[in-house]
């Protein structure tokens, strides 16, 4: 029986609930509906739609705070590596360090493992080996026999080995001498990467220096056609075209490629692979000094070339004769001056088939490592915190703070919607044609709107002293709730 007198009750005050009862000394700035009992009806279905709305929105905004993520920065003191390592696997994107000291040397840390093409430390650009193929004679083989620049293409390539050494040299000490800025501690793969791009930095800008100067002297002896001791871009000679006067005569060296097509080292730089002729050199006539022709019976030097100067055959060269005992062989053969004690005969390391022109772009260099010391740059930057951030849900406590700051402003604005949606209705059911003056009847309602109804002072000017208040409130509140998102 209590139970159903409660029900009863509480049915009761649900039925009767009016948010929108006027106090004793209250008034009401809208005097359109005259009737008590429409007035008292329409306030309870305002009621309705106010808490309904109000519901609605309480809910939604309560999911919308739940699901939100708020940020938290956790700070850790006393880092060691192991440490850090581990603070960086799980939080790497918000991790922050600040080092003690910004500028660190590369020397401190760093060190270098340098693999250059084995050729540069061989016996094959020694002294012993290139004196080997010294011949006093040497140009009158031809320039296609490679006894004439044989000893010219090694000595270049003793000479572009020594070079790169040294430039790899400098390198190293070049960064030795430079710092790292290092304003946060960074991982041990972010200081390798770091160094890896410095490095290849350095290379390719020492590199260009060599290979622009390389190119310069290439392209000012095609320019200027300069004439090789060797012969073998022009040939000088003397002979009798009219047989009455003896004449000094020149003929530069030409190709006639395989279309038949006239290529001479007067314009361009034609080649063709080097190659050892069998025919004693006092049988070489001048015609065949002149022309790039193999001879039928010649043996080729696998990977090297010859050209209208050494320095083009030899950039040209791939080197394949120095990784076959049969070519090396075929060197001793043809220079007996080489010893055979002491010269290892063949390149130990795997064969590429690469130009010594792309070899010198890289200085040699098959494989550079850095070897990074991360303990010693850590020490160096020598880190007394780290802060990291991480993300959860919105504590109780800044739901409840939250809530409480929108409650009074969202209680108005429903409170608001619903009392005018309802005069609006009102007169368009009790207007006729009250639909072409809705826009009218919502600006006049605007500015009656008065929050802050004061019943000791009803005159004119209090009322719109209250009015200007109200509209300067809900412009605050607008803007309150626009920014209410990025909080």
């Amino acid at each position: 029986m209590k139970a159903k007198t409660l029900f009863k009750w509480i049915y009761e005050q649900v039925l009767h609930y009016n948010v929108f009862m006027l106090e004793e000394n209250d008034y009401d700035d809208d005097h359109d509906i005259i009737d008590p009992i429409v007035a008292l009806k329409y306030q309870k279905y305002k009621t309705w739609l106010y808490i309904t709305l109000r519901t609605v929105c309480f809910y939604v905004l309560l999911y919308v705070i739940l699901i939100k993520m708020e940020p938290k920065t956790i700070a850790v003191s006393n880092i060691t590596p192991d440490l850090f390592a581990k603070l960086h696997a799980q939080y790497g994107r918000t991790l922050s360090c600040p080092c003690k000291t910004t500028t660190i040397p590369y020397k401190n840390f760093l060190t270098h493992n340098v693999t250059v093409h084995p050729v540069c430390s061989s016996d094959f650009v020694e002294r012993a080996w290139i004196e080997g193929l010294y011949l006093e004679n040497a140009s009158h083989y031809g320039g296609c026999d490679f006894r004439t620049t044989a000893y010219s293409q090694f000595k270049l390539l003793s000479e572009f080995c020594s070079l790169s050494n040294e430039m790899i040299a400098q390198i190293q000490t070049d960064i030795a001498n430079t710092d790292i800025i290092s304003i946060e501690l960074g991982s041990e793969m972010e200081i390798r990467k770091a160094v890896d791009g410095f490095i290849k930095s350095k290379r390719h800008t020492v590199s260009d220096q060599m290979i622009s100067f390389l190119n310069y002297l290439r392209t000012t002896i095609q320019g200027y056609f300069l004439v090789t001791a060797l012969g073998t871009n022009l040939i000088l000679g003397l002979g009798t075209p009219d047989y009455v006067k003896l004449r000094m005569y020149e003929t530069p060296v030409t190709l006639f490629d395989a279309e038949g097509l006239r290529r001479t080292c007067a314009i361009e730089s034609p080649m063709i692979p080097a190659a050892l002729p069998r025919v004693p050199s006092e049988l070489i006539c001048t015609y065949d000094r002149s022309t790039m022709t193999l001879m039928s019976d010649s043996t080729v030097v696998q990977g090297f070339f010859a050209g209208c100067t050494p320095l083009e055959s030899l950039l040209a060269s791939r080197l394949d004769c120095l990784y076959n005992s049969q070519c090396i062989q075929l060197l001793f053969d043809y220079f007996p001056d080489l010893n055979r004690k002491h010269v290892n005969p063949i390149l130990s390391s795997h064969y590429q088939n690469i130009s010594i022109m792309n070899y010198l772009e890289v200085l040699f260099v098959e494989d550079w490592s850095p070897d990074i010391d991360f303990a010693s740059y850590f020490n160096r930057c020598s880190p007394s915190m780290c802060t990291y951030t991480i993300t959860g849900r919105t504590k109780f406590l800044s739901l409840l703070t939250l809530f409480i700051s929108v409650y009074g402003g969202l209680t108005i604005i429903l409170r608001l919607i619903a009392s005018y949606s309802f005069g609006i209705i009102y007169n368009w059911k009790t207007s006729p044609g009250y639909e072409r003056k809705i826009l009218l009847t919502i600006m006049k309602s605007i500015k009656k709107l008065n929050l802050f109804k004061n019943t000791l002072d009803r005159s004119e000017d209090g009322v719109k002293q209250q009015r200007m208040i109200t509209r300067v409130y809900l412009i605050l509140l607008f803007g309150k709730s626009l920014l209410l998102p990025y909080r």
